[in-house]
């Protein structure tokens, strides 16, 4: 191994700036996913002291702690929702790590709507998050 010596000028980088990654709006993340996200929206927001915000691709939301994740790309959306490991049985929504997680996602198509199991899984995914924190 040999040792290399650099002038100060060339290891002198504070004029450089580092971009900082701004966030995109809810409008940009959602796309054409408009119609059923706002249906999504409102039924996430029918529960008490929820909080709905946007992170880098993704859009959120927390009631203490976080229960939903909506990431959308061009054809569909997953709603990734924490009920609690095992609770949920149908074919549309999926477990993480082979079922040995309280998070599970919900593949929408861009056509689809916010439908009556949707909505049990959010009020589901919400009570699981609401009883975490009471036992902490």
């Amino acid at each position: 191994r040999e040792l290399v010596l650099l002038p100060e000028e060339i290891l002198d980088n504070q004029e450089y700036e580092t971009p900082v990654p701004q966030a995109q709006s809810e409008e940009e993340i959602v796309g054409q996913f408009s119609g059923f996200y706002s249906e999504l929206k409102k039924a996430l927001l029918s529960h008490e002291n929820v909080r709905v915000y946007t992170r880098k691709k993704s859009v959120r939301a927390s009631a203490h702690k976080v229960f939903a994740i909506i990431r959308f790309k061009k054809s569909w959306a997953n709603v990734d929702l924490r009920v609690g490991r095992g609770l949920v049985r149908h074919p549309k929504f999926k477990y993480r790590k082979q079922g040995e997680s309280n998070w599970g996602t919900y593949k929408a198509e861009l056509n689809d709507t916010v439908n009556d199991d949707l909505r049990t899984w959010i009020r589901m995914a919400y009570e699981f998050v609401q009883n975490e924190a009471e036992e902490e």
